[in-house]
């Protein structure tokens, strides 16, 4: 009777996954920051990167000479792609890539009720988006598979395998913008006396490689600057500030410097396990700041630290409350949207405004 019971569990357990069995062999969930639409041409799918790679195997029987798959495709929860049938036929097992499922030419799988172009258009929202960037928008992607019997207007038939997703993450790259310690190139070097400052940035990429250099002067190129050798480069540097690393020595007295972070962008055809034969990533990089440490004219750190504020705002008349501060002027409190903020409010202000949460009308000075 046990024996007779382990059976009847071990069949239903397996007819639970039908046929065959699906399985993505791709890094999941993959995370890019770009990627266009044109990568997914139908006309040449030779030059797709590839999302995805299903192995298919016989579980337990042998896998039908026809059968269809159920797409299935989503965009931050909404659908693309809503139970859109492709028909397989002639597939004898091993694996697929979509380079061979979304191919017009390709007379194994194809698909019924819909096309692959009308992923661009199914969705106004996602349509919208990808008119004003031309790229594929941020957010996440869930694509799935699942194999069926039979089709027939509309309606499948009885499952034959497991649901199979992919799951992709896009977040579009956002500019780098540096915070302290320094000023834009071209502004002249503002000087600061903490020989180990901590660097400050603004952007949402992932990690970043910040480099330092010395100069001989002020009036340079930024290209001039990236052709020089770092005296300090750490890569793989995780959120948007570094404090001087222990491991270097502090920085010198009466030097000028100037610094600058980059980010790799990545896209499908970036080298990775998925796409050895890739290209090397592309870089964003931030303009350059430059600051001195010249003992007999550093400013004051509250007045740096409002300086750095200062020169993040695009405002008419703003120059004049810089020069002032430059010229040895000091404040006392600083009044923001009506109420008095603390200096360590600045970059929390600052980071908001750069992201474009809110905006700032007008300053003045009493």
């Amino acid at each position: 009777m046990k024996k007779v019971l382990l059976f009847l569990i071990l069949m239903i357990c397996l007819s639970l996954f039908g046929n065959i069995k699906l399985e993505n062999t791709t890094i999941s969930p993959q995370s890019y920051n770009i990627m266009y639409p044109t990568y997914f041409d139908p006309d040449h799918p030779e030059n797709q990167p590839i999302i995805f790679n299903i192995v298919v195997s016989e579980y337990p029987d042998p896998i039908p000479s026809e059968f269809y798959f159920k797409f299935n495709m989503e965009w931050r929860g909404e659908s693309l792609v809503n139970d859109g049938a492709i028909k397989v036929d002639g597939f004898l097992g091993g694996s697929f890539s979509n380079r061979e499922m979304i191919d017009d030419s390709n007379n194994m799988f194809v698909s019924e009720g819909f096309k692959w172009e009308d992923i661009l258009t199914s969705n106004p929202d996602f349509q919208d988006q990808i008119l004003q960037t031309g790229r594929m928008p941020d957010g996440d992607y869930l694509l799935s598979l699942e194999a069926f019997d039979d089709y027939n207007n509309g309606a499948f038939g009885l499952s034959i395998s497991n649901t199979e997703t992919i799951s992709i993450d896009i977040l579009a790259p956002t500019s780098i913008t540096l915070i302290s310690p320094g000023t834009p190139l071209g502004l002249g070097s503002m000087s600061i006396h903490d020989m180990y400052p901590t660097f400050v940035w603004y952007s949402d990429m992932n990690d970043y490689t910040v480099s330092l250099y010395e100069l001989t002067d002020e009036y340079i190129t930024q290209e001039e600057i990236e052709y020089l050798d770092p005296i300090m480069e750490i890569p793989d540097v995780i959120g948007t500030s570094l404090p001087f690393p222990a491991a270097y020595s502090g920085l010198a007295e009466n030097k000028i410097y100037a610094w600058q972070v980059t980010a790799g962008i990545n896209s499908p055809y970036t080298v990775s396990p998925d796409n050895p034969g890739g290209v090397p990533e592309t870089y964003l990089k931030s303009d350059v700041y430059i600051f001195n440490t010249f003992t007999d004219n550093v400013t004051d750190m509250d007045t740096q630290v409002l300086l750095n504020f200062l020169y993040q705002l695009n405002l008419s008349g703003i120059d004049d409350i810089i020069r002032l501060l430059e010229s040895g002027y000091g404040f006392d409190t600083i009044v923001w949207d009506g109420r008095e903020v603390r200096l360590e409010e600045l970059r929390e202000i600052l980071e908001k405004y750069l992201a474009g949460e809110i905006n700032v009308k007008s300053l003045s000075v009493e």
